[in-house]
């Protein structure tokens, strides 16, 4: 999910979804897909952020794991959506498309869980025994490289599967038009293309922040290393405060991209966006700007168009 703010519209994120592109603005949401005839067709989406309705979610800090969790239920939601307009003649009842959505989020979190909490703290529990690794510090840091190396090894054998690369292009894409739109020019295609595909708010990037802040908040005296499980444990319950301090750094770093302060600690992320994007096609930009104009109820004629 990336992020921009124009002046006289409002910020907009989005994210790839199947053969498509979601952008949301404020709380309209728009799913544009390319459909196997050639067509783009669009779906708004309605979504209120829980913030606009207690005050207090939109405080700093909270509203970093607020906006995290939301963001992952509107994922799921959104996938769905696509899906649908791809296939319009798919058919399931909503007893099992719940049951199926309850599925792939126990899977899901399964998977995270033992990918990037269970397996990094076990490697390094073991890896005391042949490394000089006395120190909570270093521990912190080998289980931080440890758990970069999970995720570059995820990233890097799903992009070896050709549908994930299309949606790698229009996570492109979707950067690409965010970057346009921010800027203030005409929303056309070849205008997009001339922008970047890496986007300092990026989802990929946020997820390297959240690891490099975890680093730096369980190297605190409190926390110990007698038991991988009350290891893991230990970083779920304090996951909300991670993901809130990364979503700050983010955030802060999206309006000040220069900050000497920020270069260093985010360049990773972007590096990392040298895998979950793709250079897209003119077609797949008119896709993203598809849903990009729709989020905001722009037409053709109107501001940024053609």
């Amino acid at each position: 999910m990336s992020g921009a703010q124009n002046p006289r519209l409002g910020t907009v994120g989005g994210q790839a979804v199947l053969d498509g592109v979601m952008m949301k603005a404020d709380s309209r949401c728009a799913v544009s897909v390319r459909c196997p005839d050639g067509s783009i067709q669009t779906q708004i989406v309605l979504f209120r952020p829980l913030s606009k309705r207690y005050t207090v979610l939109g405080l700093p800090i909270i509203r970093g794991s607020v906006n995290f969790f939301q963001m992952l239920v509107l994922g799921q939601r959104v996938l769905s959506v696509s899906a649908k307009l791809t296939d319009p003649e798919q058919t399931s009842s909503p007893i099992l498309e719940r049951l199926l959505s309850v599925a792939a989020w126990v899977f899901s979190i399964a998977l995270s869980v033992g990918l990037f909490l269970l397996l990094p703290a076990s490697a390094v529990k073991l890896g005391v025994r042949w490394l000089p690794l006395k120190s909570v510090w270093l521990r912190n840091i080998a289980e931080g490289f440890v758990r970069i190396a999970v995720l570059l090894v995820y990233l890097l054998l799903t992009s070896l599967i050709p549908d994930m690369r299309r949606t790698f292009a229009y996570h492109g894409a979707e950067h690409q038009s965010v970057a346009c739109y921010e800027a203030g020019d005409p929303l056309t295609p070849e205008n997009a293309a001339r922008y970047t595909r890496f986007h300092p708010r990026c989802g990929t990037s946020f997820l390297f922040m959240m690891i490099f802040v975890g680093i730096l908040f369980y190297s605190l005296p409190i926390f110990s290393w007698n038991s991988v499980w009350e290891r893991v444990l230990m970083k779920l319950l304090f996951f909300p405060a991670i993901a809130g301090v990364g979503y700050e750094i983010i955030r802060f770093s999206g309006k000040h991209p220069s900050h000497p302060l920020l270069i260093i600690p985010t360049a990773p992320g972007l590096w990392l966006q040298r895998i979950t994007t793709r250079e897209p096609s003119l077609e797949q930009l008119e896709v993203a700007i598809s849903a990009l104009r729709n989020s905001l109820e722009i037409d053709e004629g109107g501001p940024y168009g053609t």
